[in-house]
């Protein structure tokens, strides 16, 4: 693991506020897609302290969404679209962080610009990074909702394997997750790099 041996200060502090905004708008979209239409409030997902540690490790994490079930259709489809709409969310804020960079330069101190640039590409990167992993359909992710959303009966089960499903996922990142990939991917996305 020589990549632990290149991570700054600077780099852990970014990458963590990074996931915090990330896992706060991935929050507040999939409450309000949840909510939209529903009788009952959505109060379901959370931050995981493994997403953060793999954010700062990987600049990919993910948040904790409970392995639920729907009673009609229309809140079925709503959990389904629910992590669609929050990582298209999130990819949306790629280019718009690049437009709002240079209000950002002009606007405030010129010393912060360095950390400021840092957190922007961290932001991005861990934007993209999670916005995939979490329309993976493994329980506890959010990508769940969509599989359960078809196969109702599956709920009780994925909800047993939320816990051991984290643990395995954290062990494939450790083993085999490249962070360079998300460059190639990040530089299809931005206007500015």
């Amino acid at each position: 693991m020589t990549f632990l041996n290149d991570l700054t200060l600077q780099q852990i502090v970014t990458r963590g506020l990074a996931y915090m905004l990330f896992s706060s708008v991935y929050l507040f979209v999939l409450r309000v897609v949840n909510h939209i239409g529903g009788n009952r409030s959505y109060n379901g997902g959370s931050l995981a302290a493994w997403g953060l540690l793999m954010a700062i490790l990987f600049r990919a994490g993910w948040v904790v969404v409970p392995s639920h079930g729907a009673a009609n259709i229309w809140a079925r489809v709503r959990q389904a679209l629910a992590p669609l709409i929050a990582s298209a969310c999130l990819l949306a804020i790629i280019p718009l962080i690049d437009l709002l960079r240079p209000l950002a330069y002009r606007e405030l101190n010129p010393s912060l610009g360095p950390f400021l640039n840092i957190l922007f590409n961290q932001i991005q990167d861990i934007s993209v990074g999670s916005a995939i992993l979490c329309l993976l359909p493994w329980p506890g992710l959010p990508g769940a909702q969509i599989v359960l959303a078809m196969k109702q009966a599956w709920v009780p089960r994925f909800r047993t394997l939320e816990w051991p499903a984290a643990l395995v996922l954290i062990a494939i990142m450790l083993s085999v997750f490249d962070p360079a990939w998300l460059q190639g991917l990040l530089s299809g996305l931005s206007l500015t790099r």
